[in-house]
């Protein structure tokens, strides 16, 4: 019985560990049948899906190419006339030969229609403008012929306005050139271009052994034959406006040396001088009120420094500075070097604030104000190639130019009262000299002229007679 039961017992171990490992093995099985029936046919459908997406794709791509053929080609039709002259002109470019402007008569010729054509438009505009605002008087700041100004001189004209022109600012013929000059457009190269200089001799320069033309030939043909170029254009606004309003006997001299007729020329003064004369009125009150805001004593010479624009990438020249930051570091270091001088400085229009405010960690103080307005109140004017030098000369300030990017530019150069620089050494020996007391002699000269109204009346009154001759214009019906 007893070996019954233990048989039994192991018979049914045995068949439950039979059962088991079958039952283990199907399931083993069964999965892997399932896992590769899965995997088949996933294979399956994602060949199937990239057969489609492929097929798909293709014949797509084929309809986008024909509907994007279909479209290029109908807008090469519509443009046609367009895009055969600009492959006509990418050829004359492409075959202009090494040192000439121009490859053919035919290039210089399409050239010079397309100036022409650009300032007939502009004419238009200008005439439509005035008509627009029904205007009686244009008046310009500055007259030069490579700004479209000519242009408005002209529709004024062809409509019966009157222009008068109030110079801003001077620059000398040299000044010109130097931005001109080893620019291939402004080279007498070509046989257009002789062709050019031999018919119009008043467009051309020599500077520094190279005969410069202040524009491209082709535009110069188009501004003649339009008659409105200028009768000197190497003369810094030499103007066909009906007046040209300066601001004293000197400038008045300075153009009739280039040919402007005196029929043109009327002395008025310059509304600069009115804001000197008022700042004049109150220079002591104003000198003393800027001093106590800083804490600052009058017992030295205030110096009233112009903070140059950046302009380092413009030159290809050898400077003595590297970069923005260090120049005007190195220049303002030396105006308060071993604290001789009270020092403020004022912004040009085009220097942003932020870009020049850590120089008032070395002591300076930046004035946010108009020129005009502190030069009254200052002993010397310390500029770099600034027509603003002629405002402190006016009112009888020494003048120190600092030509930090030696452009070699001639602001008055013949004139005693502006001390011309060029490098560090001079700029730091003529401050010495003036900590000295060594330009005193030269400080009271141009005090002298200023007061002998060598460089204008300063009345106040100057935009009245402004005004006045503007109003005497437009009633004058002989013009």
């Amino acid at each position: 019985m007893r070996d019954y039961v233990r048989v039994n017992i192991w018979y049914k171990a045995i068949t439950i560990k039979h059962h088991i490992f079958n039952i283990v093995k199907v399931q083993i099985w069964y999965r892997m049948i399932t896992v590769k029936h899965h995997i088949r046919n996933f294979i399956r459908v994602k060949i199937w899906h990239r057969m489609i997406t492929v097929k798909h794709h293709i014949r797509n791509f084929v309809r986008v190419m024909i509907w994007h053929k279909m479209i290029t080609v109908g807008h090469y039709i519509r443009h046609f006339p367009y895009y055969s002259k600009a492959l006509w002109r990418r050829i004359m470019f492409h075959y202009t030969a090494p040192g000439e402007s121009y490859a053919n008569k035919g290039h210089f010729f399409y050239l010079k229609n397309h100036w022409s054509r650009h300032y007939q438009m502009q004419i238009s505009l200008a005439e439509n403008v005035l008509e627009s605002h029904d205007a009686d008087l244009l008046i310009l700041g500055k007259d030069c012929v490579y700004y479209s100004t000519a242009c408005w001189v002209r529709a004024a004209k062809n409509i019966g306005v009157k222009t008068a022109l109030i110079p801003f600012d001077e620059a000398s013929s040299d000044t010109l050139a130097e931005h001109r000059f080893d620019h291939k457009e402004h080279l007498i190269l070509s046989e257009a271009d002789e062709e050019i200089a031999a018919q119009h001799p008043e467009w051309v320069y020599e500077y520094k052994e190279q005969r410069l033309l202040l524009l491209s030939s082709p535009q110069i043909a188009a501004l003649n034959e339009l008659n409105i170029s200028p009768a000197n254009p190497w003369a810094y606004n030499s103007s066909n406006c009906d007046r040209i309003l300066l601001d004293s006997e000197f400038q008045k001299s300075k153009y009739t040396q280039t040919n402007a007729v005196d029929q043109q020329l009327a002395v008025t003064g310059a509304v600069y001088q009115d804001l000197l004369a008022a700042s004049y009125k109150n220079a002591k009150l104003k000198r003393k009120e800027l001093l106590d805001s800083f804490g600052w004593k009058d017992d030295k010479l205030l110096i009233l420094g112009s903070l140059t624009p950046n302009k380092l990438s413009e030159r290809d020249v050898e400077l003595e500075f590297s970069d923005y930051f260090e120049m005007l570091s190195y220049w303002t270091k030396c105006l308060i070097k071993d604290n001789r001088f009270n020092v403020i400085l004022c912004l040009h229009p085009s220097v942003n604030y932020s870009e020049v405010s850590f120089l008032e960690n070395y002591g300076v103080k930046i004035i946010r104000e108009d020129t005009a307005t502190l030069i009254g109140v200052c002993d010397v004017y310390v500029v770099d190639c600034s027509a603003t030098s002629r405002w402190a000369l006016a009112a009888g300030k020494l003048v120190i130019d600092y030509d930090l990017l030696r452009y070699g530019l001639d602001f008055h150069s013949s004139l005693d009262g502006i001390i011309h620089i060029q490098s560090k050494k001079d700029f730091e020996s003529v401050l010495d000299k003036l900590a000295n007391g060594e330009l005193e002699p030269e400080r009271a000269i141009v005090k002298s002229r200023a007061d002998a109204g060598f460089w204008g009346e300063f009345d106040g009154r100057a935009s009245s007679r402004i005004n006045e001759e503007c109003l005497r214009l437009i009633s004058d019906h002989n013009l």
